[in-house]
């Protein structure tokens, strides 16, 4: 008769302890078993880890984004796939590649989160809108317009109510819709995405942004797609709807854009224009101010994909809002539906 096995394992806030009656691979077996409650075994630090790895490619990428040393990252997946006995990642070289039991558990921390995210749905509904949080991510060029506008006016109603307000890429937008309960988000050119649907749009068509003496404003006119491809081009880097938008133009035309400079940043190229250095494409709304300070002109560029860029506000399909993300989401419709003053 096997020896009892005194198991110790971390469980959320500290150390349980439990009596099990045979070999450590009857306990894997037993971990695995669907009829087992998994978070007994592995609890929400593994599986963010887990889901970190998955969905930025790596461990390094996942240490950023949970802002936490890569030996970390790599120490809690190890003590994962110890606690449930199995390959969570094959290793080549330095690489994770995720196995069926990676997915599985990527799917599970996913579902998990919604639930969670429903939950809080719920109960904000009990509460009212005494207190609760509204998660919000938008395109860059947006923040100045939504924190003076809908964010303003709504905190101005509700105090106690908690905005996180993140700012990152239209693909990063879609996807924190989708993965990570977010619930409103601003973005400028996205492309459909099964999961996530627009409630709020206003046309925000792409210009090209220069200096007021540049040869093509004292012309006048529309830019063609040669002279624009022929600028010393500032753009946004890939994974962005300005970026997109060159990408459609590229493949449409057959023809490759050579910017000397990339960035994430769209302050970053206001400043590239104003300090004289090159030309960028970016909407009206994100050179407002530089615009009335006459240190950047505008010219609208003759090609429909630069002309038919919309701005949009989006929320996860199905989904069904917290009372305060209800209550903002129409504060910020009308915003976004008001933005068209600026096409």
């Amino acid at each position: 008769m096997p020896t009892p096995l005194l198991l110790n394992f971390y469980a959320g806030y500290g150390f349980a302890h439990f009596m099990f009656d045979g070999s450590f691979s009857d306990f894997c077996c037993m971990a695995c078993n669907s009829s087992y409650d998994i978070s007994m075994i592995v609890d929400e630090r593994h599986l963010r880890t887990i889901h970190a790895v998955i969905r930025h490619g790596g461990v390094r990428a996942a240490s950023e984004h949970l802002n936490v040393d890569p030996s970390v990252v790599s120490r809690t997946v190890a003590q994962a796939e110890r606690l449930l006995g199995i390959a969570i990642f094959e290793r080549q070289g330095k690489t994770l590649l995720p196995t069926a039991a990676a997915y599985t558990l990527f799917e599970y921390h996913q579902q998990q989160t919604l639930h969670q995210a429903d939950l809080q749905t719920a109960l904000d509904d009990i509460r009212g809108l005494r207190s609760g949080t509204v998660r919000v991510v938008a395109g860059e060029g947006f923040v100045d317009g939504l924190v003076c506008g809908p964010l303003r006016a709504f905190q101005s109603r509700y105090p106690k109510v908690f905005i996180e307000l993140r700012t990152m890429s239209v693909d990063e937008i879609a996807s924190s819709i989708i993965n990570e309960g977010v619930e409103l988000g601003v973005a400028h050119n996205p492309v459909p995405r099964d999961g996530v649907v627009s409630i709020a749009s206003a046309p925000m068509p792409i210009r090209l942004v220069t200096a007021p003496t540049h040869h093509l404003v004292q012309r006048g006119g529309p830019v063609s797609l040669t002279e624009l491809l022929t600028e010393r081009l500032a753009l946004t880097l890939p994974g962005f709807g300005l970026r997109r938008a060159i990408e459609v133009v590229e493949f449409i035309e057959r023809t490759k854009a050579h910017p000397v400079m990339e960035t994430n940043s769209i302050a970053s190229l206001r400043s590239f224009v104003v300090a004289g250095l090159g030309s960028t494409v970016l909407p009206t709304i994100a050179v407002h101010a530089e615009l009335e300070a006459a240190k950047v002109a505008l010219l609208p560029i003759a090609h429909e994909v630069f002309e038919s860029a919309e701005a949009k506000l989006l929320v996860r399909k199905g989904r069904r809002l917290s009372p305060a993300a209800s209550e903002l989401s129409q504060l910020m419709s009308a915003h976004i539906v008001g933005l068209a003053r600026f096409a």
